[in-house]
């Protein structure tokens, strides 16, 4: 291979975008603001990372429940890695023994801690009893 070759990384099939990424996008903006223990200057670079442009495009045909939920789940995943890094040892596995309860559908007081609302609501969504 010589020095000025560039390997770019091709697809064999066109991009596609789900119809509903405007939309998407306006709820995920909703989304992200429930999130209130993220400082705004985090919650304004989450509404500009293109999430749902991202997300529209790993589910090009998802019905927009479908692809609600996996905003609210990856969303989710965002603010555990972002929020809970700074965290000791000892804080994080109290906080996971609260979403593991959560999660085997324990009902929880839950009403200052945004995180875990919105595990509730996606345990909700996904498992529903």
């Amino acid at each position: 291979m010589q020095e000025d070759d560039k390997t770019t990384l091709s697809y064999p099939f066109a991009l596609m975008l789900n119809s509903q990424t405007g939309r998407l996008n306006h709820d995920m903006n909703i989304l992200i603001d429930q999130y209130t223990m993220l400082p705004e200057e985090q919650r304004r670079k989450y509404k500009t990372a293109g999430l749902s442009w991202g997300i529209s495009t790993l589910f090009p045909r998802a019905k927009y429940d479908q692809l609600l939920l996996c905003s609210r789940y990856i969303v989710f995943l965002f603010t555990l890695d972002d929020y809970y890094c700074s965290f000791s040892f000892e804080e994080i596995n109290s906080i996971f023994n609260d979403f593991e309860q959560i999660l085997n559908g324990r009902q929880m007081p839950i009403e200052n801690d945004p995180t875990q609302k919105q595990l509730f609501q996606l345990r909700h969504e996904l498992l529903p009893q």
